[in-house]
């Protein structure tokens, strides 16, 4: 079901990957926060980061789809965010994806293969895999057809596009240097997607403003 045909307008969503309250512990899913006593909506306790504890009350969606219609960068409590905003019959939500996390990664490497003209489905997921490996990111669809990642050609195994590779010996790469070669990648990806977001949405918002965390419960402030 798409979100933004079943909700109001103006939301702040994120993802939630595995939830042990889900009867479904297979599926990652989009959330967004609702007051406690909504229709169907699902209790969750959760901890932040640092620490503080809470409960909050969610609607949660396995898919949003729409077209795109703004791209932002936030810098949030917990880190840098991108802010996706997604518009289908009048209606817009916004998606908080996290740049470090494996689902902002996912956005980023495919968006240069997005029609921003055209309706775009997101679909996160989250399984374990036959070694028992948990596998999450989103699936990204357009036309009925994957997007495929901009930056890496999987049949040659080749990277695609400036994207960083690893220098060196990759059989003498120890965590560090596996973790350097990673965050170098991230970079990269970071700035090609501000690159496209100023280029495409050139209005952004002012500097400085305070925007909701991943477990605010806040909508942003439009």
């Amino acid at each position: 079901m798409s979100l933004l045909t079943s909700r109001e307008s103006k939301h702040y969503i994120n993802i939630i990957a595995v939830d042990p309250t889900d009867q479904n512990k297979n599926k990652g899913m989009f959330r967004i926060s609702v007051p406690e006593g909504t229709p169907e909506a699902i209790q969750r306790d959760y901890e932040t980061p640092d620490k503080q504890k809470g409960t909050k009350w969610e609607i949660r969606h396995s898919k949003v789809e729409g077209t795109i219609t703004n791209l932002a960068f936030w810098e949030g409590k917990f880190g840098e965010l991108i802010h996706v905003t997604v518009g289908n019959n009048g209606e817009n939500v916004t998606i908080s994806l996290g740049t470090s996390s494996v689902y902002g990664e996912d956005f980023m490497k495919r968006l240069p293969n997005i029609n921003l003209a055209k309706v775009v489905s997101f679909e996160p997921y989250c399984f374990k895999n036959d070694e028992k490996k948990l596998i999450r990111g989103i699936s990204i669809k357009q036309d009925g057809e994957k997007i495929q990642n901009y930056y890496f050609d999987s049949d040659k195994k080749k990277a695609l596009h400036g994207l960083p590779e690893p220098e060196g010996e990759t059989d003498d790469y120890t965590k560090d240097d596996w973790r350097i070669h990673f965050l170098k990648v991230r970079k990269f990806l970071v700035e090609q997607t501000k690159k496209m977001a100023l280029e495409k949405f050139p209005e952004q918002p002012e500097p400085g403003i305070e925007y909701p965390t991943e477990d605010s419960g806040k909508q942003i402030p439009f």
